[in-house]
């Protein structure tokens, strides 16, 4: 379907999927014939945690996992890639919040970065300049 959307255009899918790395689904987005990357591994400048789901920090971090994701299609590059850490008592969500600032070419040689915040399933920012 997002392939019928977007055709050749760059495409970014965020939220809380409720799968692992290791689910069938995920590997079903990153292998697919319209194959979408995960931004986490598609650059070695990521820092912060390694898991998005802290249960209002009641897991502890070696047992928490990454739900959470941002898929973009490969015309899209990933320039950092971060996951915050929760702050016991400081946090709105049982999500930590997850962001990638992206870099991606739109009609006629037009550069554009975007930096995208995803916590759970609601988009927090989404910032485009263009020049």
């Amino acid at each position: 379907k997002i392939q019928q959307i977007v055709g050749n255009r760059p495409a970014v899918v965020t939220g809380d999927f409720n799968i692992t790395e290791d689910d069938e689904a995920y590997t079903t987005m990153v292998t697919n014939e319209f194959k979408m990357n995960d931004a986490y591994h598609m650059t070695p400048n990521h820092d912060g945690a390694a898991y998005t789901f802290h249960g209002f920090c009641k897991q502890l971090p070696e047992d928490a996992e990454k739900i959470d994701f941002i898929f973009l299609t490969p015309n899209i590059h990933v320039e950092r890639s971060h996951i915050e850490y929760p702050h016991v008592g400081e946090h709105l969500s049982d999500h930590n919040p997850y962001w990638s600032d992206l870099t991606f070419w739109m009609l006629c040689l037009e550069v554009s970065n975007i930096h995208f915040e995803c916590n759970g399933n609601i988009l927090l920012c989404a910032c485009i300049t263009a020049w």
